[in-house]
């Protein structure tokens, strides 16, 4: 059990973590190519049991998978209230708001 993969996957999960607390998409991109790049090398040991002094990095990881699926479920909520609320206030025009070819809205 490569001590190095953990880490290095540890490093990307806070780093995707950060990313989605400063709601930066182009910082979450990164982060998740970042994650998907550190991952690999942790599947290459699937079915290994990690030793005994490894297992308390295997919990952090594991706790920061759950921090970021949390902050990613509120996000998720997050944009589809805005979205919401912007199609109720889309209904509620008594006209379609258009833009004409002269760049003004009529």
């Amino acid at each position: 059990m490569s001590e190095a993969a953990i880490e290095g996957l540890i490093a990307a999960q806070e780093a995707l973590v950060g990313a989605l607390d400063r709601d930066d998409a182009p910082a979450i991109e990164r982060a998740l190519g970042d994650f998907r790049a550190a991952l690999a090398p942790v599947r290459a040991l699937r079915g290994e049991k990690p030793p005994p002094e490894l297992r308390d990095r295997f919990a952090r990881a594991l706790m920061l998978v759950d921090a970021a699926r949390v902050r990613v479920n509120f996000l998720a909520d997050r944009t589809r209230r805005q979205l919401d609320r912007l199609a109720a206030a889309g209904a509620s025009t008594r006209t379609a708001i258009a833009y004409g070819r002269d760049g003004r809205i009529r």
